[in-house]
């Protein structure tokens, strides 16, 4: 899977867990905490794969994080 796809994969999968209704202006308020979440999976991970020094995944997984970013602006 390439970053971008695994960026499109993770906030489709977090995203229905993490959205919150404002009463005031009657709309969800869902981006900035399924980003959230988001962030600190990845980082989480990144500094699992640390540990073992694989610098390939750690890459991909620092990729991942700008897609999410990049997925964001566009949807």
């Amino acid at each position: 899977m390439t970053e971008k796809e695994y960026a499109k994969y993770l906030w489709k999968l977090i995203n229905p867990h993490t959205k919150y209704w404002d009463c005031y202006n009657d709309c969800p308020i869902e981006y900035n905490h399924t980003m959230k979440v988001c962030y600190i999976f990845l980082d989480e991970i990144i500094k699992s794969i640390t540990f073992f020094k694989d610098e390939e995944l750690i890459s991909y997984y620092k990729n991942v994080k700008k897609e999410l970013k990049n997925y964001i602006k566009n949807e």
